[in-house]
């Protein structure tokens, strides 16, 4: 069971999202604007129940 989440989401050096909120979604804009059509890193570090906080990792393409 999910007990914290701590996503992160960037290009480069620049942090395009990065919460505490497990509800949280990113709707493919940064501070307002529409971000680029590039595709983005994801870190999403978990807590479990069980104390294991296991790291995901991947990569959103944006295409409109």
């Amino acid at each position: 069971k999910l007990v914290r989440t701590n996503p992160v989401i960037f290009t480069g050096t620049d942090v395009i999202l990065q919460t505490n909120e497990p509800e949280a979604r990113w709707d493919g804009k940064h501070r307002g604007q529409k971000v680029q059509e590039v595709v983005y890193v994801y870190y999403l570090l978990i807590e479990l129940t069980d104390g294991k906080e296991p790291l995901l990792k991947g990569d959103v393409s944006i295409i409109r």
